[in-house]
């Protein structure tokens, strides 16, 4: 126990320098690389089973303003009504701090980890993980797993063994989503 509680101390207090570390070393081309129009299929999930497949596409252009883009997602065959049309912005290059405008009042802030473009964020008591991954030049990996923002279990929180334990949260997952996009 004393081991997992050390590990989760390093990780805490390690990972924003890591990170901060990696990204600086590794992540040059977002959101250039993210940038064209990919297509694929979208797996809904169960905890048991996939229970739906539809037509997926990411578009995502630059625009006339510098660091500025069109991020579009589309969801189904109706191309209008499936048809989610956001702009990205910068925040904080250096940090890979960016914020996706549903131009809706709604703002989702992302951040670029190595290879990976994702965003953390809770509506309607869900808790929602959004990722895009480039796999290689021409393959994305688009990925969203929903749980429950209350949790299903706390843990930990007293002493054993002479060991302050810190809480620790359980969520249940509710669904997972994920399409492998070519780009076109």
């Amino acid at each position: 126990m004393k081991y997992i509680v050390s590990l989760l101390w390093l990780l805490c207090w390690t990972t924003p320098f890591v990170a901060k570390s990696q990204h600086l070393n590794t992540v040059k081309n977002f959101p250039n690389d993210w940038l064209g129009r990919w297509e694929g299929e979208l797996h809904i999930f169960s905890p048991r089973d996939t229970i739906q497949t539809i037509k997926m596409l990411v578009n995502n252009q630059p625009t006339d303003s510098i660091n500025v883009y069109t991020w579009t997602l589309t969801y189904g065959e109706d191309t209008i009504a499936g048809k989610r049309d956001y702009v990205l912005r910068p925040v904080d290059i250096s940090k890979g701090h960016w914020v996706v405008d549903e131009k809706n009042s709604i703002f989702l802030d992302g951040y670029v980890y190595d290879n990976t473009f994702t965003h953390v964020f809770s509506v309607m008591k869900n808790l929602l993980t959004t990722r895009m991954t480039i796999e290689s030049n021409n393959t994305m990996t688009f990925e969203v797993m929903v749980s429950q923002d209350k949790p299903i279990r706390a843990s930990g929180n007293g002493m054993h063994n002479g060991e302050n334990i810190p809480e620790v949260n359980s969520y249940f997952i509710t669904a997972y989503q994920r399409a492998n996009l070519k780009r076109m």
